[in-house]
């Protein structure tokens, strides 16, 4: 648009460019129209005097050549007064119900067609001679359709000025009048199209900020918004922050949406949209599911807007947050509140229903029925809301085992909304309360509409899962078996939980018809498609079933075998005389002859002390002796300064300098008393801040910590947005520091208090929670952490607020709200330096709270995304925690062996993750891999623990690969090692004894006790191995050394058969923490104290 500066720039180059023509005979004419001129350019009066003086002229000077500009100047006129009365009127109506509900001010349209009309003659009947004069009509009538809000006639006549006006500099200023007539009519591609003609050619109008704006409105239709953002930041209106604030909203960055609105109310207190965005505000919290800092913006939008057409939405969103917090109690208070007062507005029904769901999910049935009940009577025309209501009035009724009651519910809405898309829905509540009213019949024809209507969904798998349990328990196998050739012809594979179930009944009928090969076929398939599903444990079963039936008893022990398997892994001087001494003085001084200078000063006051310059002289002559390091010297000047010409301008600066030397000096007593001199007698000083800052500094350096905090409030109070202020705030935090048992809370919280908007109240703010959080108590951190997030929006602190209240619900152990935390800040603070941490902890909180899936989304983004961070490796190994606990083995073992790749065998981590490995393969019976993994362990040179652990377990996978003999010689070679007590190390020898025993070597198996008896640490197991090498040698001796058996040795009593045990029982499984942040510990080896049960010793 072309602002309304240029109106006189165009009556410029018509009058003055003419004025000569008017001399002579022309006076009176020139004299007649100037005074029209006149009486329009006087703003302190309306317009219609100039008006009516035009138009006298043009009654008496019809054929002038200023005809044209008095014609002119009528349209300005008119437009002028119509553009008066619509801005007042807008000023008037701030409110959005006001502007919304005003009818067209009938003045102002009047005035706009009037301009038009004079416009118009204008263009018509002077376009050659006035060509630059109709051009700007041209563009008026444009302007004046625009204000009047007929968009599309706005457009067509700055279309003209192109056509007609092709080579004048208006044609620009058109295309952007065309462009926002785009935008009013809603033609944001036209509008696009226009601003890249407009840039291609006249790209300095790029630049200009009305472009900007327009081009930040198309791209925010478009979904572009990051030119969106990049656009309207561009531009300094309300207009531009408002929309700013929407992109952020749309881009679902809500904090900056915040950040957006409020900067709108603080720089444009006075806009028509200060309203609105008020409201948007609490919206931002909201949907940044900050529900408190929701609240808190809603109550005051009422607060300052009782009347407001949006004060409804309010009410009705703060219920909505209550609801979000799960404190249904205030949530229905609020809805019931937009109720009653509200009854017959578009919330009222919202509310009712969400009345009813709070009791819901509260689990208070009953009254959920009512609140339903009361949604349906009340609202009946509600679309969107009454059949939701009937649809869980159903489903409460059916909950509360009031089964005919949810049929009839069910009917009822199936009549009235028969398209609804909750119709699927409402089948399977009537179904399954048929079911219950032993009406099965009717209950397959339910399902079954539910297949019609939605073959595909996920509803209509569990339909036909329902249809086939029902005609299974009928015993109604062939129908069983017609249902089965439906999936198999019309319906595409699914990965739906119903559908292996809804296979296994078809199974079941198979072999209740005794077509034992035609279900063993459905359960293989079952196990091989659904391996991961609860049915592969049923089909499982039914497997090893049919090998029973057909007589298979081999293949159904190994499946029986597989089964079990399965079910476990769930689980210096010169005279002179006169003020010219003064400049000699100054220029020794500049050039750093401090002594000379000083001489020539002192010299200067003493001889001319009347003199105006004598206190400058005075001033400077301090500080001579201040740079000769004369301290004491240098303050006795200032004070004779101080004292003989109080009022110089200089004395103040003197006061200064008097305080600053006595703080330096350390004589901080003095210097307190100097600075607070400063603050009495120059309360207007620019230096007040620093004067309040030093007095706070010196009291700290006297050890004064109560004077120090409380001179430093008096700096923030005073001057919050000082330079000065941040230094206070630190100066506090060394004094709580110094002397912790200060309550450091309530002294940053009176600093809030005494400047609630500004910078220092944020800063203190922030403090205080930080404070909180390194001394970690982390409840008192999050809510202050909070507190800081909803006042202080704007603060640039707001990034590391949000990442420090996460942490703070972290570590107070509220995994829940530490994931939200978490989550909130990854959204709205994607790249920042704590991005890897917030990954780390929002992974383990869900780990904590056994949400084992989220927990590895977010590992493995923390892995692939920063594997640089400190947190990579902890998180790999974490990773594979949380697969395992998922039953996931497979990518737990890969996981696990990433890490060892990452940190390698010399980390006592990898060592760790390499057991871990072990043990899944171990358990998966993967015995050839786990052989490999332990050489793996063995190669890496264990510590003589290990290394006997790891023999072990080596001895033991031998035996279960039936490798007995490999089994012996790697426990004959543990005997040779150390430490001798070592637990591993005398399992191994009982294993070599029973060995020997069997083998009827008793001697071998003797010596294998005495070395037991040697070497165990508990007093008991080595009684007992001696006791039984005694025997065995007893024996050996009594057959002469030679031919001694096994069957010759001493009998176990029954007390101790079974009493063999090889390695220490498992530890319960720990309840569910966040993984550690440490590296993983080594592992272990078990007690040496542990008893030994030898076999066969009594």
């Amino acid at each position: 648009m072309i602002a309304r500066a240029l109106s006189m720039l165009l009556l410029v180059s018509p009058l003055f460019a003419q004025k000569k023509e008017f001399s002579g005979s022309g006076k009176d004419e020139e004299e007649f129209f100037q005074s029209g001129c006149q009486l329009y350019q006087d703003t302190a009066r309306d317009k219609v005097a100039a008006i009516d003086a035009f138009q006298r002229f043009l009654r008496a000077f019809s054929d002038s050549p200023r005809s044209a500009d008095a014609q002119f100047l009528i349209g300005e006129s008119y437009l002028d007064s119509a553009l008066t009365i619509l801005k007042a009127e807008a000023a008037s109506k701030k409110a959005s119900a006001a502007r919304l509900l005003a009818p067209k001010n009938v003045t102002a349209v009047e005035n706009l067609e009037k301009a038009k009309e004079a416009f118009a003659q204008v263009t018509n009947r002077h376009r050659k001679r006035q060509a630059g004069l109709a051009a700007s009509s041209q563009y008026r009538l444009g302007e004046t359709a625009y204000n009047g809000k007929d968009w599309g006639a706005a457009i067509e006549e700055w279309r003209k000025v192109e056509k007609d006006y092709g080579k004048t500099y208006i044609v620009p200023e058109s295309w952007m009048g065309i462009i926002f007539a785009n935008l009013a009519l809603e033609q944001f591609s036209q509008a696009e199209a226009n601003l890249f003609l407009l840039g291609e050619t006249y790209p300095n109008y790029l630049r200009v900020p009305e472009v900007l704006y327009a081009q930040g409105i198309v791209n925010l239709h478009k979904g572009d918004y990051s030119n969106a953002e990049r656009a309207l930041k561009s531009v300094n209106t309300a207009e531009a922050l408002f929309y700013l604030g929407k992109t952020y909203l749309l881009s679902k960055r809500p904090f900056l949406a915040a950040g957006a609105f409020e900067q709108l109310v603080r720089d444009f207190p006075d806009s028509v949209l200060r309203e609105e965005t008020e409201f948007f505000i609490g919206d931002s919290f909201f949907l940044a599911k900050d529900f408190d800092g929701a609240i808190t913006k809603y109550q005051r939008f009422l607060a300052e807007h009782p009347d407001s057409q949006l004060r409804v939405s309010a009410l009705f969103r703060i219920g909505s947050s209550y609801f979000q917090k799960k404190n249904y109690v205030e949530a229905r208070a609020h809805f019931q509140s937009v109720i009653d007062r509200y009854a017959r507005d578009f919330f009222a029904p919202l509310a009712q229903y969400f009345i009813a769901e709070s009791y819901l999910v509260d689990g208070q049935f009953r009254e959920a029925l009512f609140a339903y009940t009361r949604v349906i009577t009340q609202y009946p025309e509600t679309i969107k809301i009454s059949p939701l209501a009937h649809y869980k009035l159903a489903w409460t009724q059916y909950q509360v085992s009031d089964f005919a009651q949810a049929a009839q519910t069910s009917r009822n809405f199936l009549q009235l909304y028969p398209q609804n898309s909750l119709a699927k829905n409402v089948y399977l509540i009537l179904g399954n309360a048929l079911l219950q009213m032993k009406q099965p019949a009717e209950a397959v024809t339910a399902f079954q509409r539910i297949i019609d209507l939605a073959p595909t969904s996920d509803i209509a798998e569990q339909a036909l899962f329902s249809i086939l349990q029902t005609q299974h328990q009928l015993k109604q196998y062939n129908s069983i078996l017609t249902s089965y050739q439906f999936i198999f012809r019309h319906l595409p594979p699914s990965q739906s939980k119903w559908r292996p179930l809804s296979y296994l009944y078809a199974a079941e009928a198979y072999l209740s018809m005794n077509r034992v090969d035609e279900a063993k076929a459905i359960f293989e398939m079952i196990l091989k498609v659904y391996p991961n599903d609860a049915a592969a444990f049923y089909a499982q079963d039914g497997l090893a079933w049919t090998h029973s039936y057909l007589g298979d008893d081999n293949q159904a022990l190994f499946e029986r075998k597989r089964l079990k398997d399965m079910l476990q892994l769930a689980k210096s001087s010169f005279t002179f005389s006169g003020e010219n001494e003064v400049g000699i003085a100054d220029s020794m001084y500049n050039q750093k002859e401090y002594e000379s200078a000083y001489q020539l000063y002192e010299e200067f006051v003493r001889e001319n002390p009347s003199s105006p310059r004598a206190p400058q002289a005075l001033y400077r002559a301090g500080m001579s002796l201040y740079h000769l390091r004369y301290y004491t010297q240098a303050v006795e000047n200032w004070r004779k300064l101080r004292e003989s010409y109080p009022r110089a301008p200089e004395t103040s600066k003197a006061e200064y300098q008097i305080a600053d030397t006595l703080f330096r000096a350390q004589k901080f007593g003095e210097a307190i008393a100097a600075y607070k001199r400063i603050i009495e007698a120059y309360p207007a000083s620019k230096e007040l801040p620093l004067a309040y800052l030093r007095t706070a500094q010196a009291a700290f350096n006297a050890k004064d910590d109560a004077a120090s905090v409380r001179e430093s409030q008096a700096l923030l109070a005073r001057f919050p947005d000082a330079p000065e202020a941040t230094d206070a705030l630190d100066l506090m935090e060394a004094v709580f520091d110094r002397a912790p048992s200060m309550d450091f809370k309530q002294a940053f919280g009176a600093v809030a208090a005494a400047a609630p908007k500004g910078q220092a109240a944020a800063d203190a703010q922030f403090r205080i929670a930080r404070r909180f959080f390194e001394a970690k108590k982390f409840p008192e951190a999050a809510a202050e952490f909070q507190k800081f997030s909803v006042d202080f929006t704007g603060s640039p602190q707001l990034k590391k607020a949000q990442f420090l209240l996460a942490e703070s619900y972290y570590s107070a152990g509220r995994y829940g709200d530490s994931v939200f935390a978490f989550q909130r800040f990854l959204d709205n603070f994607p790249k920042s330096e704590d991005t890897a941490l917030a990954l780390f902890h929002l992974a383990s909180a869900h780990y904590a709270l056994k949400d084992f899936e989220p927990a590895s989304q977010h590992y493995q983004r923390l892995v692939e995304e920063y594997p640089e961070s400190e947190y990579s490796k902890a998180a790999q190994f974490n990773l594979a925690l949380a697969y395992k606990s998922l039953g996931k083995l497979d990518r737990a073992q890969e996981a696990y062996s990433r890490y060892v790749n990452t940190v390698g065998l010399k980390d006592e981590g990898g060592k760790a993750a390499l057991w871990e490995v072990f043990g899944l393969q171990r358990d998966r019976k993967d015995f050839t891999a786990a052989m490999a993994t332990l050489e793996r362990i063995l190669n890496a040179g264990p510590d003589p623990d290990t290394a006997l652990e790891a023999n072990y377990r080596r001895g033991e996978i031998l035996l279960l690969l039936n490798s007995k003999d490999e089994a012996v010689k790697t426990w004959e070679a543990m005997a040779a090692m150390e430490p001798k007590g070592n637990a591993f190390r005398l399992d191994g020898l009982i294993k070599l004894g029973e060995v020997y025993e069997a083998a009827s070597d008793l001697e071998r198996a003797a010596g294998v006790y005495e070395d037991l008896a040697k070497n165990a640490p508990a007093a008991a197991t080595a009684k007992a191995a001696k006791e039984r090498a005694e025997g065995l040698r007893r024996i050996i001796a009594a057959k002469g050394g030679k031919g001694a058996k096994a069957s010759d040795a001493p009998e176990e009593s029954p007390s101790d058969a079974g009493k063999t045990q090889v390695m220490p029982e498992e530890a319960p499984a720990p309840k569910a923490k966040p993984p550690s942040e440490e590296k993983p510990k080594k592992k272990q080896s078990p007690e040496k104290s542990k008893k030994l049960n030898l076999p066969g010793v009594n």
